[in-house]
């Protein structure tokens, strides 16, 4: 999403104090005129030639403070018609009232738009001289006297423009000192003479989205790929959602523009979920798509014996600790988290330090785990030939049964691992090579473990989205 001041007619950036970091923020400026020719606006926007539009926002909690109902503050939808950017209607506005007003902004049901556009405003329509006059002290007759009153500073405009003060009012004159001629087209505005800030409109905390689901996941995001892939490409994809499970992670921050789809399906399957699992994605035989926890899809095997199977030591640690700097900038360093049973495995403690950014200490120790969760879980490499797997009922089977996907558990060795858990000891399946030339006995097959993304790498993503 955008936000960004627009050129649009009436509105004025340059007349107020705007702010998009952390907050979106529009003030008048002090000594600078305001009424409806003159708007501070911020408009939130979709990418151009997106396929959806807003339809909901929610949790934008907002403050207004402004001295009478004449300031208005207004949320508007606008759409791009022809290229030009078409007001729309407004769905929320609020009037001055001389205090701080706040709440929150939440509209579950917006009619479907390009822009949602906040508005800070002086409620009084800018008028014209109505009299041409030279310099002097002149008695005018604008074309409205709504908001003009004696100790008023005015704005005229023209081609001298300049500032004057009102001195004297009837019901459709006003009198002022004027420092040059003007013409009676020339401009009036209302200039605001309190200070900047005296008047604002904040917003934080705002979600757009596209859709009306209170939760946006990625099995959402992927069954919209699906369709929109389907729909390009009828002969690729079954638009089928049986397959695409739920992360459980609310992802709040999710553009994606010019990205072909497998980098979003990249993307989504680095937030992982919200205990340590992977996910995978992949399209089988019957163009099912499929989005779940890495493994769970495929079978178990348990493999007896021990097979050449490399560890990579070098890329393994089982002695992790963090390093940050605290809220002072003092360098920190946490306690150790250290892993017993990979430890008495290779019966060697190999330590790894890594360094954070963040000064909060319960942060530096949750990406601590997380990298230990990495290092000692570093997997096997290489290529490893079997005969035979079983089932956890025991029941042997043979080798060329086993699939890509699968999770292979080598039982027996020094330590006994027989679960899933004994991280150097099990893996998912990434390949499966079976040679059947030799008819006179069981086919050889050779399995090879999958390259496990790093959890640090989904650890990181989902703090990005957070924010």
């Amino acid at each position: 999403m955008s936000v960004s001041t627009i050129q649009l007619s009436g509105r004025d950036a340059e007349r107020y104090s705007i702010e998009t970091d952390q907050r979106l923020y529009i003030a008048p400026s002090g000594g600078d005129a305001c009424d409806l020719a003159h708007i501070g606006s911020l408009m939130c926007s979709i990418p151009d030639s997106s396929r959806r539009q807003w339809t909901s926002i929610e949790g934008a909690a907002y403050k207004f403070l402004a001295p009478n109902s004449t300031w208005v503050a207004s949320l508007s939808r606008y759409n791009y018609v022809g290229g030009a950017l078409t007001f729309q209607s407004t769905v929320w506005s609020l009037n001055g009232n001389g205090a701080l007003q706040s709440g929150t902004i939440a509209i579950s049901n917006l009619t479907p738009c390009d822009v949602l556009m906040f508005n800070c405003y002086l409620n009084q329509a800018a008028t014209t001289l109505g009299t041409g006059i030279v310099a002097g002290t002149r008695t005018v007759t604008p074309a409205s006297m709504t908001g003009i009153a004696v100790g008023n500073k005015l704005a005229i405009g023209g081609t001298n423009p300049e500032e004057v003060t009102v001195t004297a009012t009837t019901g459709t004159t006003f009198t002022a000192v004027f420092q040059y001629a003007h013409l009676a087209a020339d401009s009036v505005s209302r200039v605001w003479e309190g200070e900047t800030g005296d008047v604002y409109l904040e917003v934080t905390g705002q979600r757009l989205k596209t859709t009306t689901t209170g939760t946006v996941d990625a099995r959402e995001i992927l069954i919209d790929l699906a369709a929109h892939i389907a729909t390009e490409n009828p002969d690729w994809v079954n638009t089928s959602s049986a397959g695409l499970q739920s992360q459980g992670v609310d992802l709040r921050n999710e553009v994606y523009e010019d990205m072909r789809h497998l980098a979003i399906v990249q993307h989504l399957l680095l937030y992982g979920d919200s205990s340590t699992r992977r996910w995978e994605f992949a399209i089988w035989e019957d163009l099912q798509a499929y989005f779940r926890p890495r493994g769970t899809g495929g079978r178990q095997w348990f493999i007896y014996g021990m097979p050449p199977l490399e560890r990579d030591l070098e890329q393994s640690a089982n002695a992790v600790y963090a390093i940050y700097a605290d809220a002072a900038g003092t360098t920190r360093r946490t306690a150790p988290t250290i892993n017993t049973a990979d430890r008495q495995q290779i019966n060697l403690r190999r330590d790894l330090a890594i360094t954070v950014d963040t000064d909060q200490p319960a942060t530096a120790l949750a990406m601590r785990d997380v990298a230990a969760a990495d290092a000692v879980d570093s997997g096997a490499y290489g290529s490893m030939p079997i005969d035979y797997v079983y089932t956890p009922q025991g029941v042997a089977m043979p080798a060329y049964i086993v699939r890509p996907g699968d999770t292979a558990i080598i039982s027996a060795g020094p330590f006994g691992f027989s679960t899933a858990s004994g991280k150097g000891r099990a893996f998912v399946i990434a390949s499966v090579s079976v040679d059947a030339s030799d008819r006179s006995k069981l086919p050889s097959v050779s399995i090879s473990p999958d390259a496990r993304s790093p959890r640090m790498a989904s650890y990181q993503a989902r703090r990005e989205n957070l924010k």
